[in-house]
């Protein structure tokens, strides 16, 4: 009898071993699905990095307006004419003196030939002054106008050639209201579109007028 109720008791035993194990391993893998759960749960935090080097954006340059100068016209250096009075006149703008008008009519290249003493053969310019009477009296000795030539930077004089076949002179008389137009011929270095020239006018007792012009314009 005994011995059975020892056999009892050590099954009881055993079992009651074997139960507190499984008891433990299941709190075991209880415990640890938690923390598996809780460290899957929890926000990994992340590094954010501030931008220290970061390259400011470019200034904007000013805007600088520019004023564009004038248009400005060479002028061809002339001799003064002792003390005389001048007026100087640009392209065919026209002088205009007690009633008598002077201007540029033509300036154009020619190809010129000697027939004289100290003429030259070469490019050369013609040029024709018109004279408009706008006076109640006739002009007298029309004809004895004075025309010099001067081309380039430095003035340099055109040669007069007195018996070039473009040449036309003033009537000797200009009536009221009339016009008249003549042509002087000068060898000049160059006549090429572009060659800036003056002219030295004079007509009787008018001051003297000087034309600056430039070829082609």
């Amino acid at each position: 009898m005994s011995s059975s109720l020892d056999r009892w008791s050590n099954s009881r035993r055993s079992l009651l071993i074997g139960l507190g194990a499984v008891l433990l391993v299941a709190v075991v893998v209880l415990v640890a699905v938690l923390v598996s759960r809780g460290g899957a749960g929890t926000p990994t935090a992340t590094a954010t990095t501030v931008g220290t080097d970061r390259t400011p954006p470019p200034t904007p340059e000013p805007v600088v307006t520019v004023e564009p100068e004038p248009e400005t016209t060479a002028t061809v250096r002339v001799p003064p004419l002792s003390d005389a009075d001048e007026i100087t006149i640009t392209g065919t703008e026209a002088a205009e003196v007690d009633g008598v008008s002077v201007r540029l009519t033509s300036l154009r290249p020619v190809a010129t030939r000697s027939s004289g003493p100290g003429e030259v053969s070469g490019p050369g310019l013609a040029v024709t002054i018109a004279v408009t009477n706008g006076t109640s009296a006739a002009l007298e000795n029309l004809n004895d106008t004075q025309v010099s030539l001067f081309w380039g930077p430095d003035g340099t004089p055109g040669v007069y050639m007195s018996t070039d076949p473009h040449i036309w002179a003033f009537p000797s008389t200009l009536a009221p209201g009339a016009t008249g137009e003549s042509t002087w011929v000068f060898t000049t270095g160059q006549n090429s579109a572009g060659t800036d020239v003056a002219l030295q006018v004079l007509l009787g007792e008018l001051p003297v007028i000087v034309v600056q012009a430039t070829v082609g314009s």
